[in-house]
Order: structure tokens, then C-alpha cells, then sequence
């Protein structure tokens, strides 16, 4: 069952879940990045992903929750609107 992530801090502290991926997150800024850590691979559509400040509000947080679940984060993010 997928993690139930409510805020930033708890998102930053599943920065090393996944074996592919590992996320960069500024919890004062409120956003982040999902990298690979596949140093190989030279596309930029597929090494970063942004975390804007808006993940968390309204429909944001369902695509940002599968966005990671690609990425191997068994999470789900919460709502904030």
C-alpha cells in the first residue's frame, strides 16, 4: 500500500525510496525535482522532472502521485485543496 504523503518534509524524506530515481526537494521553496540516477542516460525529458509549488493543490497532486509511482515512489500525495 502506497505511503500517504501530506507535505514536503514527509516527500524529502522519501528522497532515496526508489533503486532509479532520488529527489532533490527545497522545503522552504516547496518544490523539487525528481532525478534519475542513471548517469547514462543524456535525455533531459527523462533525468529530471520539476516538483512545482503547486504539487500538492488540487489536481496537481494525482498527476505529480503518478508521476512518481513511475519513477519507483510508492507513495500517494495528499491534497491541500
Amino acid at each position: 500500500m502506497a505511503k500517504l504523503i501530506t507535505n514536503w518534509k514527509e516527500l524529502n524524506a522519501c528522497a532515496e525510496m526508489p533503486n532509479t530515481h532520488y529527489l532533490k526537494i527545497d522545503e522552504d521553496g516547496e518544490n523539487g525535482y525528481i532525478c534519475t540516477k542513471d548517469n547514462t542516460d543524456t535525455r533531459t525529458d527523462t533525468r529530471k522532472y520539476y516538483l512545482s509549488t503547486h504539487t500538492f493543490y488540487e489536481r496537481n497532486h494525482k498527476f505529480s502521485t503518478e508521476l512518481l509511482k513511475e519513477c519507483g515512489f510508492d507513495i500517494e500525495l495528499q491534497s491541500w485543496g
